[in-house]
């Protein structure tokens, strides 16, 4: 730079001149001034040095065409000996050296000229191998001629500054010359620097140069000697300066040897440590690779123009490729199958991720998908970064792929879950390791009384008061070793009130078995518990009261077995006292009309009669009234019974007792029933013979016995006649005792048999009813259900001295006629 900038200085300097005709800056050092042309071209190559030194090789390039063309023209005018107009075209020359062309260049300056621009043109982009070679040489050529004009002008030889007796270059180019020489060479040097240690392969050419112009110098000052030019002492002066120079160019070399020994020792080891550091980049490069191939995410590196530089295997199969070489940042979009998640348009370039990451910013997008190469197309999720270097630049863009369908499915499904626990009727919240709550439900919301903004981020515990049945450790490690727990716990809600809950917890795990917490589901029992205490509460009152009342009904029951007691033997004394009162009367009217029947009419004698058969009829009455009582009281004796065999006995012995009738007895077989054997023989005498009785009339008299169901009786029978029927208005009356339908004249009776049938039947668990019309037979059903022996179809009421009459009746629910199904 500092070269450059004395060039121009020089050349703008001259240049003034000229306009201002000093001639003494002119004519500095020698007659011969400076041309125009040639201080222009210092000026030119001036700036293009500083330009280089400033890191603008593309002024090099200009200056260099300038210089070149500019000597080359001279050389023309030189061999052709013409005038190509250029000499003076800026300004005319007022002043020049006898025999010199005046405002014309000497020849060696366009020689100077012609190297200088070549030595600029190499420094070109494209040829920068040769660059420093060619720099060099320039160098070394202008440094030759331009130290053997100086020399000349030290020794007043012509034949060293002017070439052909035309021209002369003058001492201020020659001085220029020569500074420019140096730094061309130092160009050169610092070129050669940053490509190899040691010396350069160009040094040679420098010693070469020097050996040049010695030879050269030592030939023009041999010649002017011997021609007498120069004085003796003028040559041992020159040669002097010549031995002083040479000197400073040996201390000049060795030092630059020792200096380039040094840069190549450092040099050495700096590549060796460089080759080290980038082996084990190389090998952290590789490590980091394996890394990455193993993670389960896709990694995308790009370097700062943007170009692919590793993509991990899961990357690969995300995308579908792997990296391709030659593409930039805006051939990613295209090359790799991004689109806009949706559609068929590319995502936009500028938006991708590793281009954002490597104008510097940080990026996440979701909306972006793959189109790989088989057809099929990835969603992805993409996180971007860049890689800044040691010196803050960014040095490469690095992106994470994840195929997100996994977790969107996930998300889709708690989601779905999350609304269905928001949909459930309990209380249901989640909480972490620590009791903190992470999720609170609406109906956690209407239980408790907290909203989900108040409950989240509390220790549950703290925040609903939990009464424990155990210490939560305990409850807590038995939820994480089995998975769950179930149990009764009391919280307290929002507005202080204390309820009662069934709490179920259950585990929460990770992927790899950590517990991530606890999920508790709550129902507020506190109304169940309110009402089972309640009805323990009635049930101990029930019990109490029950406990009185079975007291009661024993007590009662003494009474009614001693009531009981005392109405059979009152029955049997009434029986017996009646029947001597009936004894005497038909006793009496029977001697009365033995004795005295010749004194008494006929119609006496009737009377008489009548008076027999009305105590006659009175004895059957309380014979049945005795029958009645004592099927009401006779112990039972259940056991399986053949009911088929007692009709078919009952009626053979209808027939023998009345041969006379003609009757169609039908009687079912194998009809059993586990009853008392003699009060259901008695019962069935009572229908059979009725039905006997009551067919009496009939022609062709017939009677049915079977088996049939009715409703979900055990066992229902009936007996069917076609004989003189009943009114069916009449039917309650028919068990009813002493109620007849038929006169004593139409059919015999006391109407007590019926009575005594209820009675059995009731006590067999029962029912009895029938169906009938007059004129078309009658039919009488039974069911059997046994169960119990005792008498329980007479109603009890309460003893006069009970409390306000708190017993109730008990009447056998079945003791009263049925209705016909």
């Amino acid at each position: 730079m500092a070269g450059g900038l004395l060039c121009v200085g020089v050349g703008l300097v001259v240049m003034v001149a000229w306009f201002v005709r000093a001639t003494v800056i002119l004519t500095f050092g020698s007659k011969n001034p400076m041309s125009f042309n040639t201080a222009l071209a210092f000026v030119v190559t001036g700036v293009a040095l500083d330009a280089v030194a400033r890191k603008r090789p593309r002024a090099a390039l200009a200056a260099g065409v300038f210089d070149m063309a500019l000597g080359l023209t001279v050389l023309a005018e030189y061999v052709f000996g013409r005038s190509l107009g250029i000499d003076q075209l800026i300004v005319k020359a007022y002043i020049a050296a006898p025999d010199v062309v005046p405002g014309r260049s000497a020849a060696n300056t366009a020689v100077c000229l012609v190297l200088t621009g070549a030595g600029l043109l190499v420094w070109s982009p494209w040829r920068r191998r040769r660059r420093p070679a060619a720099l060099a040489a320039a160098g070394c050529v202008i440094g030759v001629i331009a130290a053997t004009a100086v020399f000349g002008y030290a020794t007043s030889d012509p034949t060293a500054y002017g070439w052909w007796h035309v021209s002369a270059m003058a001492f201020l180019t020659a001085s220029t010359m020569l500074m420019l020489a140096v730094c061309l060479l130092t160009a050169a040097w610092r070129d050669s620097e940053v490509r190899q240690a040691g010396l350069p392969r160009w040094f040679p050419m420098l010693a070469g140069a020097l050996v040049l112009g010695l030879a050269v110098w030592q030939a023009i000052v041999g010649r002017a000697v011997a021609q007498g030019h120069i004085s003796q002492s003028n040559f041992t002066s020159a040669a002097t300066a010549l031995g002083l120079v040479l000197a400073g160019v040996a201390a000049l070399v060795v030092w630059l040897a020792q200096r380039a020994e040094g840069r190549r020792r450092v040099v050495v080891a700096t590549a060796a440590q460089r080759v080290q550091a980038e082996k084990e980049t190389r090998d952290s490069e590789h490590r980091l690779f394996q890394f990455l191939d193993v993670m389960p995410v896709g990694v995308f590196i790009a370097s700062a123009g943007g170009q692919p530089y590793y993509i991990s295997d899961e990357g690969e199969r995300l995308l579908g490729r792997g990296v391709l070489p030659g593409i930039g940042g805006d051939d990613l979009a295209e090359s790799y199958g991004i689109f806009q998640a949706g559609t068929d348009r590319p995502y936009l370039t500028r938006n991708l991720p590793i281009v954002r990451a490597l104008r510097g910013l940080r990026t996440h997008v979701d909306d972006l998908e793959i189109h790989r190469p088989d057809g099929s197309v990835t969603p992805t999720e993409v996180w971007g970064r860049p890689v800044y270097g040691a010196g803050g630049e960014i040095d490469y863009a690095i992106i994470a792929i994840n195929d997100p369908s996994e977790r969107l499915a996930r998300e889709k499904i708690i989601a779905g879950q999350a609304a269905l626990l928001e949909l459930a009727y309990d209380a249901i919240f989640v909480r972490d390791p620590d009791g903190r709550i992470t999720y609170w439900n609406a109906s956690a919301e209407h239980t408790y009384g907290f909203s989900r903004a108040e409950a989240v981020g509390q220790m549950s515990h703290v925040m609903l008061g939990t009464q424990f049945p155990a210490p939560l450790a305990g409850i807590e490690a038995i939820a994480s070793e089995r998975g769950r727990w179930d149990g009764e716990l009391t919280h307290r809600c929002a507005n202080g009130r204390s309820i009662i809950v069934e709490s179920r917890w259950e585990a929460q795990r990770g992927p790899g078995g950590s517990l991530l917490g606890f999920m508790e589901i709550n129902r507020d029992i506190t109304a169940r518990k309110d009402s089972e205490r309640e009805a323990l509460r009635r049930t101990a009152e029930i019990q109490a009261l029950n406990a009185s009342l079975e007291l009661r009904v024993q007590e009662r029951t003494v009474h009614l077995e001693r009531a009981n007691k005392h109405l059979t033997a009152f029955t049997y004394s009434v029986a017996h006292d009646l029947r001597t009162p009936l004894r005497g009367i038909s006793g009496f009217a029977e001697a009365l009309v033995e004795e005295y029947g010749d004194r008494i009419d006929e119609e006496g004698r009737g009377y008489a009669g009548r008076i027999q058969a009305a105590s006659a009829r009175m004895g059957t009455v309380l014979d049945d009234l005795l029958h009645l009582s004592w099927v009401s009281r006779a112990e039972m004796e259940l056991q399986d019974t053949d009911l088929s065999a007692q009709v078919t006995a009952i009626c053979d012995r209808l027939r023998a007792g009345d041969p006379g009738r003609r009757v169609r007895v039908t009687v079912q077989d194998g009809v059993h029933a586990t009853v008392d054997p003699t009060l259901i023989r008695t019962a069935l005498e009572k229908l059979l013979e009725n039905a006997w009785k009551f067919t009496a009339g009939q022609q062709d008299a017939t009677i049915e016995f079977a088996s049939t169901e009715v409703d979900e009786a055990p066992l229902a029978c009936y007996v069917r006649d076609n004989g003189a029927g009943f009114d069916p208005a009449y039917a309650d009356k028919l068990f009813q005792p002493f109620q007849r339908l038929h006169g004593p004249g139409e059919f015999p009776g006391t109407g007590i048999g019926l009575a005594s049938l209820q009675r059995i039947i009731d006590r067999h668990g029962g029912r009895v009813w029938a169906e009938g019309a007059v004129g078309y037979g009658a039919t009488f059903y039974f069911t059997l259900d046994a169960q119990d022996t005792l008498m329980t179809d007479l109603p009890v009421r309460p003893a006069e001295d009970s409390p306000e009459g708190s017993l109730p009746w008990r009447v056998n629910p079945d003791s009263q006629p049925h209705p016909v199904p």
